[in-house]
């Protein structure tokens, strides 16, 4: 999943499920997937920045999470 994941974003819940060999929806039994267990969106990204100026370069990465209008900065690597 995670490799497929990192060529191509899921889409929607049926692009999810479309890429899980053998999984269903709805039913019974231990492959069946409920429509409430999948989500594609997410609150959480991983920013990655560079910034130059003249001699001096900076690298920077944050993880941030957006709730609405708020964005908070959870980590920050320099």
């Amino acid at each position: 999943m995670l490799s497929t994941r990192d060529r191509a974003s899921f889409k929607d819940e049926a692009d999810f499920r479309s890429r899980i060999p053998g999984a269903s929806v709805g039913g019974s039994g231990q492959e069946t997937l409920s429509t409430d267990m999948i989500d594609v969106k997410s609150q959480f990204f991983l920013v990655k920045g560079r910034v130059q100026v003249q001699e001096s370069r900076l690298k920077v990465e944050a993880l941030i999470q957006r709730e609405g209008n708020k964005v908070y900065t959870l980590w920050r690597q320099d």
